[in-house]
């Protein structure tokens, strides 16, 4: 992924270089311009019209981070033992046999 291009200025600054910023945010020299007021943001300025991301530059790697798994976790440890997976194939037998 691209790294993002951002200028923060001052209201002061954006007010005297409004449309040079304007011309750098069209040519993409700027991704995006951060305006800030007494050193807070409060407002950004971006191009009107986004290249169209498919849906895997969407989706790839919202989950990050949110799931933990504690150190001592056993990758290699069987998730059934061999009595839950023949009830289970039981079950499954009873309720879908006819299909097979």
């Amino acid at each position: 992924m691209a790294s993002a291009f951002v200028k923060t200025v001052s209201a002061t600054e954006f007010k005297a270089t409004c449309l040079e910023l304007m011309d750098d945010i069209d040519t993409h020299k700027l991704d995006q311009v951060v305006v800030t007021k007494r050193g807070k943001p409060v407002a950004r300025m971006i191009p009107v019209a986004q290249p169209a991301q498919g849906n895997f530059e969407r989706i790839h790697g919202c989950m990050k981070g949110t799931i933990i798994v504690p150190p001592d976790f056993d990758w290699d440890a069987p998730l059934f033992t061999d009595e839950e997976l023949a009830e289970q194939d039981a079950r499954f037998q009873e309720k879908f046999g006819h299909l097979l």
